[in-house]
C-alpha cells in the first residue's frame, strides 16, 4: 500500500526547523549552488526567503516533506492605479510525488482565499522570476506570458521593472529582465527540451540563454478572477494524467 501524500498550507512562521532542513535538502537536489555560500549561510538565506512570504504549502509523503511552494499577495500602487501582486514562487518537488492531486487542490484553496480577501475591482498580476519549467507551467495555465523581451504592454513593462528592482536589487538587469541567482537549475529543466514543450522551451531559451548559469527571467501574467481557479485545476488534471495519475 502506497504512503499517503498530503499538502498543508500554513503561515511561513509556523514551519518547523525539521521541515525547513528537509526542504533545503530537496532544494539543493533540484538546484546547484554556485559555491559562494557555506551550507549554514545557505540554510539561513532559505529561512529568510520563506519568511518573506505569507504562506507555505508543504507536501508530505507520510511524515516526510517532499516539496513546497510559497505564496504571498499585496497591493501595488502606480499613480491612481492599483493592482494585486500575487506571488507563487520557489516550487520544489521530489520527482516521486509530482503529478499528484494534493498540491493542485491546496493551490486552488490558496487562490480562492486570495480572491476572497482582495478588492474585486483590482486586477491580479503574477510577476516573478522563472526558469524554463515555471515559464512553461504558466503558459499552460494562462496562455500568454509577458516578458521584457516578448512584446509586453507598457503597464506590464512597468510592473516587471518595479517588481524586479524591488526584489532583485542589483542582481536584476532592467534591459533584459534577468535576475542572477545563487542556485542554477538541475537537469530536470534541460529534459523539457525533449518533450511536447520543446517549442516553449526554445522560446524561453532565446529570451534567457543564461538560465543554466543561474539567471532567471522575470515574467508577468494577468490572471482573471473568474477563470483563475478553473484553469489551475484543469492544468493540474492534465499534468496528473501525463504522470499516470488517476
Amino acid at each position: 500500500m502506497s504512503t499517503k501524500v498530503t499538502a498543508k498550507t500554513t503561515p511561513t512562521s509556523d514551519l518547523s526547523e525539521t521541515d525547513l532542513e528537509a526542504l533545503e535538502e530537496i532544494r539543493l537536489r533540484a538546484f546547484h549552488s554556485d559555491g559562494s555560500r557555506t551550507p549554514a549561510t545557505d540554510l539561513e538565506h532559505f529561512r529568510e526567503l520563506i519568511r518573506s512570504f505569507q504562506l507555505i504549502t508543504v507536501v508530505h509523503e507520510g511524515d516526510a516533506p517532499q516539496g513546497m511552494i510559497l505564496w504571498s499577495w499585496d497591493v501595488l500602487k502606480f499613480g491612481s492605479r492599483q493592482v494585486v501582486w500575487f506571488r507563487a514562487e520557489d516550487y520544489i518537488m521530489a520527482p516521486d510525488v509530482r503529478g499528484g492531486k494534493a498540491l493542485p487542490l491546496a493551490a486552488a484553496r490558496v487562490v480562492t482565499r486570495m480572491l476572497a480577501t482582495t478588492n474585486p475591482l483590482k486586477p491580479i498580476y503574477c510577476v516573478a522570476p522563472a526558469y524554463p519549467g515555471s515559464y512553461i507551467m504558466l503558459r499552460d495555465v494562462f496562455g500568454r506570458v509577458a516578458t521584457l523581451q516578448d512584446s509586453p504592454t507598457d503597464f506590464e513593462r512597468e510592473l516587471i521593472l518595479a517588481v524586479g528592482e524591488q526584489t532583485g536589487g542589483d542582481r536584476f538587469e532592467p534591459k533584459t529582465g534577468l535576475k542572477s541567482e545563487h542556485l542554477s537549475p538541475s537537469d530536470q529543466h534541460r529534459r523539457l527540451k525533449h518533450t511536447k514543450h520543446e517549442a516553449e522551451f526554445d522560446h524561453y531559451e532565446q529570451m534567457n540563454p543564461q538560465w543554466r548559469e543561474g539567471y532567471a527571467l522575470f515574467v508577468c501574467v494577468k490572471a482573471s478572477r473568474v477563470t483563475f481557479v478553473p484553469r489551475l485545476l484543469r492544468t493540474a488534471l492534465r499534468r496528473r494524467r501525463a504522470h499516470g495519475g488517476h
